[in-house]
């Protein structure tokens, strides 16, 4: 077998790389601005928009609706109403916007904007639609929540969204790169069989790897527009692409010079995932897991599909706690969920095809109501920032990854202990 090679093979290949992608976040800025000037052209001015979510929060003694606006160049935005309205999700609203205290640095971060709702069209996006449509065919509306999330990314209670984090499966519901690995591996499954009749027979010359990963990615990619091309999905994408095309010209895929790239190209041409704590846990993610096949490459497929999900959740466990400070007894059994996933994943995926979409309702409903208590664990700022700074010596010396590894599961008996 011919060796992988590394991305960069001289200090001019690291040079150009980055020049590059200098140009890119220049441009990507320049677009960003010149769309910030002109949703703030006006103070205020009318605009069609979609509401994305909506949910009600009470703070000192007050009950309002939040709203979670996007305009129909991609800018979203929150929004409250005093009053209570339908249930607008996925909806097309008219609307007044004011926009005279959006600065470009509110705009890159997330922002409020004052709204007054004008009409509402008789028309929804794909995805919500689609839902709708999926959660009359399941009795428990918890149920049916769940699935319109799992499959066409729309939001979930915060009663449901609850349950989840304290269980640590909220990632398996959240479409992200994980889904988008583990769609992939069934397509590739199904349609391996079939392309490899086709090519038998008519095109013996064709490469296979090639033509399955182009038809893979067409796929993909008109799940993501489906989906409005959802953040998470849309760099997890980029990454795949990305992965392949270095992969198919001999590159080394599993190596911190190319995560590095990764990242650095998805924030040059989204500068906005900047300020995304999403990104930064998605990164981490895999940044966890290329270190771990990196220091145990030789382990069997099993070990190796064993221990990297054991591995990577003691890993995020203390991204998980520095950020939302939950944990529970049931929280270490997400690595058996997250395990099971595909075996989950792939029959209700079908079952959804048929009448019979409910077959699973009863199961899944008793799972969530079985009443798990939440326990708030904070770690010291301290800790974190030790734990961030051993994990990157890790990518240089084993020996600071033994400390890492020791260091994470201190962490995680001390969590255990301060909920005892």
């Amino acid at each position: 077998m011919i060796a992988r090679v590394d991305l960069f093979q001289s200090k001019k290949d690291l040079l150009y790389t980055f020049t590059l992608l200098g140009v890119f976040a220049i441009f990507s800025l320049f677009l960003e601005y010149k769309n910030f000037q002109n949703f703030t052209k006006f103070d205020n001015h009318e605009m069609d928009l979609y509401v994305l979510n909506q949910y009600v929060k009470t703070k000192e003694g007050k009950t309002y609706e939040v709203l979670k606006m996007q305009t129909m160049s991609g800018v979203s935005f929150y929004s409250i109403s005093k009053l209570p309205l339908a249930d607008l999700r996925g909806s097309k609203v008219r609307a007044r916007v004011w926009t005279k205290k959006v600065t470009f640095a509110d705009y890159f971060k997330g922002f409020y904007a004052r709204t007054q709702l004008l009409g509402v069209y008789d028309e929804k996006l794909e995805r919500y639609a689609l839902s709708d449509r999926l959660k009359t065919a399941h009795q428990d509306a918890e149920v049916g929540e769940l699935f319109g999330a799992l499959f066409f990314a729309t939001p979930i209670s915060k009663e449901l969204r609850n349950k989840l984090s304290v269980s640590g499966t909220s990632h398996l519901l959240a479409i992200s790169g994980f889904h988008l690995g583990v769609l992939s591996f069934i397509l590739l499954f199904i349609l391996k069989i079939p392309y490899t009749f086709l090519q038998n027979r008519y095109a013996v010359t064709r490469h296979r790897s090639f033509d399955l990963m182009i038809l893979i990615a067409l796929i993909l990619y008109s799940y993501m527009a489906l989906l409005g091309f959802t953040p998470s999905l849309l760099r997890s994408f980029i990454m795949m692409v990305v992965g392949f095309i270095l992969y198919d010209r001999g590159i080394k895929v599993i190596s911190m010079q190319t995560l590095l790239i990764s990242a650095l190209l998805l924030l040059a041409l989204f500068p906005r995932l900047f300020y995304s704590v999403a990104f930064y846990l998605s990164m981490s993610g895999v940044f966890y897991l290329f270190l771990f096949l990196k220091t145990f490459e030789k382990l069997s497929a099993i070990n190796t599909f064993i221990g990297i999900h054991f591995w990577v959740y003691l890993m995020m466990l203390p991204l998980s706690l520095y950020i939302f400070q939950i944990f529970s007894f049931v929280h270490p059994l997400s690595i058996f969920f997250t395990m099971g996933f595909i075996l989950f994943y792939l029959p209700v995926l079908l079952l959804h095809l048929t009448p019979f979409s409910s077959a699973l309702d009863i199961w899944i409903a008793k799972l969530l109501t079985i009443d798990i208590t939440a326990h708030s664990v904070e770690i010291n700022s301290w800790v974190f920032y030790g734990f961030i700074l051993i994990s990157l010596a890790s990518v240089f010396s084993k020996r600071w990854m033994y400390l890492l590894l020791a260091y994470a599961l201190s962490i995680f008996i001390y969590t255990v202990y301060q909920i005892t």
